[in-house]
């Protein structure tokens, strides 16, 4: 860690903009702020950006943030005028960003230490041609006990054009709450696609086809994983797993060299069946759901069908459909 004389001079160099999409859920929302005012690096502002929640909800936001008015004077709430989806509200966050770095922590996760902006500011002003830097998550749970733990390999670089190299890393997908931006950069090849979803996991590539991206080998964020979630209603939509591979399969067009787009839509196959697997396994635990499970389990199938020779998970997934309680989630189907 550097000395209290390099906390100055990174303060005093770059102000950046710390964003935060919220809609609905605000229960986290005070752990969430409690970690970025407890930064090490002052020099930002909070930019919180409501996605048009309930009248009560959005009651409750505003409560909590003018609690925070005497920790941070450069602190904001905006409410879009209507709900706009996840995605379009990240994209309203970079375009509210007074600042040239921009990070979007989201509402539900928090920061792992002290030292997380500093950190990541430091990598960017150290690397002008970089437009963006992320870390590793730990996950934790609604209560924020921990659940698991990541491995770190050190320090990863994609240099420009690394698209297949990125996507077929292991673990290489870069957590969106742990990613300090350059604005101006990304902006150059586009924001978030609200047509996808996981659209972070899009554009991180799409980036990399005009500049190079960094993950740092360090834990940066505990992201929390609840059943109100914006994603958990997703598994229970049929539609959005055939149509999110379509627009997904845009991602290896990013790759300039011919040769390798078959590999990495084969590895992007199989990615996305061992996913399902997983999402077949979280909806039966967390909400009894086995028709929802079973096709899952059919849709890991059809995208890759020698999983079930592979992947040991699919039988004990199926295992557990067996035995299963009836579905106590049929308001989602």
């Amino acid at each position: 860690m550097k000395n209290n004389t390099d906390n100055n001079i990174s303060n005093s160099e770059e102000r950046i903009s710390i964003l935060i999409p919220i809609y609905n859920v605000n229960k986290y929302l005070g752990e969430c702020l409690d970690s970025i005012v407890s930064q090490s690096y002052k020099n930002y502002e909070i930019i919180i950006c409501d996605d048009h929640s309930k009248e009560d909800e959005f009651d409750n936001i505003k409560l909590i943030v003018s609690k925070y008015k005497g920790k941070c004077e450069s602190i904001s709430l905006h409410r879009n005028e209507t709900n706009l989806g996840y995605q379009r509200n990240w994209n309203k966050c970079i375009e509210l960003a007074n600042n040239e770095m921009i990070h979007i922590l989201h509402t539900d996760d928090v920061f792992h230490d002290s030292e997380v902006i500093l950190k990541l500011v430091r990598f960017l002003n150290n690397n002008k041609d970089f437009a963006l830097v992320g870390g590793l998550v730990d996950i934790i749970d609604a209560k924020g006990k921990l659940i698991s733990e990541p491995k770190s390999n050190g320090d990863k670089v994609w240099q420009k054009g690394q698209v297949y190299e990125f996507v077929t890393q292991k673990s290489s997908h870069i957590d969106c709450s742990t990613v300090m931006m350059r604005k101006s950069f990304v902006k150059q090849v586009g924001l978030f696609d609200p047509e996808i979803e996981g659209a972070d996991e899009e554009l991180w590539p799409r980036v990399l086809t005009k500049f190079p991206i960094a993950e740092l080998g360090d834990l940066l964020v505990s992201h929390r994983k609840h059943p109100e979630q914006t994603h958990t209603k997703f598994w229970f939509n049929k539609r959005n797993f055939t149509d999110s591979w379509k627009k997904f399969k845009v991602v290896i067009e990013y790759e300039e060299r011919i040769p390798l787009r078959k590999k990495m839509k084969k590895h992007l196959m199989k990615h996305i069946s061992r996913r399902t697997i997983y999402v077949a396994d979280r909806v039966l635990k967390e909400f009894q759901s086995k028709k929802m499970s079973l096709w899952h389990l059919w849709i890991s199938l059809r995208f890759d069908p020698l999983i079930i020779l592979k992947n040991k998970g699919y039988w004990l997934t199926l295992l557990r459909n067996c035995k299963s309680k009836e579905s106590l989630a049929k308001k989602y189907n």
